[in-house]
């Protein structure tokens, strides 16, 4: 079934296309960077964490994968 609701108001033809206030996008991109940060360190750690495991092990490291 399709539920059909009246027509949108005005303002709220395209929901996609909104309005964000300039301190909430600079808050969001804030976030964004923390977030890519985090990840970057996370990855570096596992990276260290691999090398020393094989180390330890005594085997050849293999080569990096090149980054995606």
């Amino acid at each position: 079934k399709v539920l059909i609701g009246d027509e949108p108001g005005p303002g709220m033809e395209n929901l996609l296309e909104v309005t964000v206030p300039e301190e909430l996008e600079q808050q969001l991109q804030r976030l964004d960077r923390e977030e890519e940060e985090r990840w970057r360190r996370e990855e570096e750690e596992q990276r260290d964490e691999e090398k020393e495991r094989r180390a330890a092990q005594g085997s050849t490291p293999h080569p990096e994968e090149p980054p995606r």
